[in-house]
């Protein structure tokens, strides 16, 4: 008669795994929960698994994640004005021009480019289309959101209300405080999750 032996058990385990990970959706959930955390060679914190979530695009959310690192900016922050702007849609243009997801206005594009960027800057000018790439898009709006919240004293009120109207419509008195208090109360609720 066969003994079965830790060997046995350990091989039948392992079978059943693999038979539960060939079920296509097991296989996919599992990916999509457990492979976001070992991102990048470190675990998500809280706030970066709100912003995978409420973002809904693994490559939207790893690009607002990778340069709001990149630039020390919250993540959560840039997460809302996504979604203020354009609700994540990359292809979102206004009445007034502004493109992307964060809805840059190309004027205020060229001028971050030409400081930073010459060759990007060329290449905007000579197609605006690229404003729609995500990663230039993100890009240059997390530049200007930052150099704005510097501008203002690091202050996030008056910075969101400059990158919503302009600088010259702020100081002569224009205001939106709905689209602040959005993304500033979308931020605090996400936080306190």
């Amino acid at each position: 008669m066969l003994r079965k032996n830790f060997s046995f058990y350990f091989k039948s385990l392992l079978s059943i795994i693999v038979n539960i990970l060939n079920i296509k959706k097991i296989r996919v959930l599992i990916l999509f929960f457990i492979s976001p955390m070992f991102l990048n060679g470190y675990l998500l914190d809280k706030n970066d698994i709100i912003v995978y979530k409420v973002l809904n695009s693994y490559s939207i959310a790893s690009t607002v994640l990778k340069i709001s690192k990149k630039e020390n900016i919250d993540p959560l922050i840039v997460t809302s004005v996504i979604i203020s702007e354009s609700s994540g849609y990359k292809f979102a243009k206004s009445y007034l021009g502004a493109t992307g997801l964060m809805q840059l206005m190309p004027v205020t594009a060229y001028y971050i480019t030409e400081r930073v960027d010459k060759d990007l800057y060329k290449i905007l000018r000579n197609n605006s289309f690229y404003l729609y790439d995500q990663k230039v898009n993100i890009n240059l709006g997390v530049m200007h959101l930052k150099a704005m919240y510097d501008f203002m004293g690091q202050n996030w009120e008056k910075a969101l209300h400059i990158y919503n109207l302009s600088v010259s419509m702020y100081f002569n008195g224009r205001r939106n405080y709905r689209y602040v208090n959005d993304i500033l109360k979308r931020v605090e609720k996400w936080k306190d999750v």
